[in-house]
């Protein structure tokens, strides 16, 4: 079982180790190498950008032992048309565990119950098979390949689009909001 929480500095470490993971700085934008002032920068940086409403930035544990399994927020908000892009990462032991995907579904519950979002949408990139596959079982509808879409590392890439509304079926075998 997960838990998402705010960032807080006892998970500097953590998040160093975890980024120092080449996976994670091929497919998302986080420096590289990524070293402790990068965590510390993200971890001040995190309540101005929930208190703006330009974003949100949680990580993710695990409830039984709150080991650091991960990233998650809302990387952009779009105040006015209520849309939101949801952005994640985990460290490399915590993958394919269902961590990911139930961090997902709970921020996409926070944001459609509490914030009034209306359309919630995930990026990958075309080669991020893992990423796809956690939208996808998080209930996200793949939407189509989004021409140059993002700037990451000085190069221009397509991403594939997914997105999911407040009226949307539950994913397979979730039961509402559990």
């Amino acid at each position: 079982m997960v838990l998402l929480r705010p960032p807080e500095e006892r998970d500097v470490p953590a998040l160093v180790a975890m980024h120092a993971d080449e996976r994670i700085a091929r497919f998302t934008g986080v420096p590289w190498p990524y070293r402790e002032i990068d965590a510390r920068a993200w971890l001040a940086a995190a309540p101005g950008r929930r208190s703006s409403g330009e974003g949100a930035d949680f990580v993710i544990v695990d409830r039984a032992d709150t080991e650091l399994l991960g990233t998650i927020g809302l990387v952009r908000v779009r105040w006015e048309d209520m849309a939101a892009e949801a952005g994640y990462s985990l460290a490399a032991g915590a993958r394919g565990k269902g961590y990911a995907t139930r961090a997902v579904m709970l921020v996409t519950d926070w944001c459609f119950h509490s914030l009034g979002i209306r359309r919630m949408e995930i990026t990958t990139h075309l080669d991020n098979d893992a990423s796809q596959a956690v939208a996808e079982r998080a209930g996200y509808q793949r939407e189509g390949v989004l021409r140059g879409y993002r700037v990451l590392r000085d190069r221009r890439w397509d991403l594939l689009m997914f997105s999911r509304l407040p009226g949307d079926p539950p994913p397979p075998g979730i039961r509402g909001s559990e």
